[in-house]
């Protein structure tokens, strides 16, 4: 644990809970990555059931990949698609998704 100085106008030093007349460390927060790591007693662990539900799911999926110039050089970015996204209330996915479904009802 790491010794913090304080100065005289706190009522109590950093990291130092005060109940009951009794002075209580609290212990540091584990930072979320920390957590995660293998062996950790506070590991996160997934059920195996979410598991399997999501390699349900992701079988009945297809994944596409287009890129975009990061300079904006082609007329859009990933920002502008977010942006435009964002108002229309629709995330990134259905908007790209719906544009699509349009020009194609157009051909």
């Amino acid at each position: 644990m790491t010794i913090a100085t304080f100065t005289e106008s706190q009522s109590t030093p950093p990291g130092i809970c005060e109940r009951r007349d009794k002075m209580i460390d609290i212990p540091p927060k584990i930072p979320h990555n920390e957590s995660r790591k293998e062996g950790n007693i506070m590991a996160n662990k997934t059920p195996e059931s979410k598991l399997q539900a999501n390699a349900r799911f992701l079988e009945k999926m297809e994944q596409i990949l287009f890129r975009v110039h990061a300079d904006g050089s082609d007329g859009i970015t990933k920002e502008s698609i977010a942006k435009a996204a964002e108002q229309a209330g629709e995330s990134m996915n259905t908007f790209i998704i719906e544009a699509i479904r349009q020009r194609m009802a157009r051909l």
